[in-house]
C-alpha cells in the first residue's frame, strides 16, 4: 500500500509538470541600435506587440539596466526606445539584464573600450600592407562586397529588404 501511495503520488506531479497544455515558447530577436530607414524603434514595437513576450532580456547588466530605467535623457537604442514603449503599454511585463555583471567596468580595464570595428580595421590594415594570403584576401574582398550591399540595403524601405537581402544571399551561395 505504501508503495501504491508513492508511485500515485510521483504519477500525479509528474502529469502535472509535464501535461501542461502551453509550452514555453523563446525569441531571439536580433538588433541594431541605431535607426536606418528599414530599422527603427517603431518596427520593433511591432515585432514585441506580435509575440507579446512575458519578459524582455536585454543585452546589459545590472547597472545598465539601472541606466535604462532611471535616465532622465530621451533613451538611444532601438531597443531600449522599443521596450519602453511596449512597457507603458504592457505594464505586466518583466524586464531583465542579461549580461555579465561588471561587463563595461572590465572592458574599459581590459583597455578594450572602445572595440567599435577594430577588427574589420586589423584585417584592414593586414590587407592594404599585402600581409593576408590569397585565401584570405579573397575572403576579405568578399566580406566588403557583402558589406557593401548591406550598407545599401539599409537605405531602401522595408518592402524592399527582404527581397534585396534574397538576393545577396543567393548570389553569396553561388559564389562560394
Amino acid at each position: 500500500m505504501k508503495h501504491s501511495t508513492v508511485f500515485v503520488l510521483l504519477f500525479l506531479i509528474f502529469t502535472h509538470v509535464f501535461g501542461q497544455k502551453s509550452k514555453t515558447v523563446l525569441y531571439v530577436i536580433g538588433n541594431i541600435h541605431d535607426s536606418v530607414p528599414n530599422y527603427n524603434a517603431q518596427i520593433l514595437v511591432g515585432i514585441l506587440n506580435h509575440i507579446e513576450p512575458d519578459i524582455i532580456l536585454h543585452e546589459v547588466d545590472s547597472e545598465g539596466m539601472k541606466e535604462y530605467e532611471t535616465a532622465q535623457y530621451s533613451p538611444e537604442g532601438n531597443e531600449i526606445k522599443a521596450s519602453n514603449l511596449y512597457l507603458m503599454k504592457n505594464p505586466q511585463t518583466l524586464r531583465f539584464p542579461f549580461d555579465f555583471e561588471g561587463r563595461n567596468k572590465y572592458r574599459k580595464e581590459k583597455g578594450m573600450v572602445p572595440t567599435d570595428n577594430l577588427t574589420v580595421k586589423l584585417i584592414d590594415s593586414l590587407y592594404r600592407a599585402q600581409k593576408l594570403t590569397g585565401g584570405q584576401a579573397n575572403i576579405y574582398q568578399e566580406f566588403q562586397r557583402i558589406t557593401g550591399d548591406l550598407i545599401k540595403i539599409a537605405t531602401l524601405s522595408p518592402e524592399k529588404t527582404i527581397l534585396s537581402i534574397s538576393r545577396i544571399t543567393e548570389n553569396y551561395r553561388c559564389k562560394v
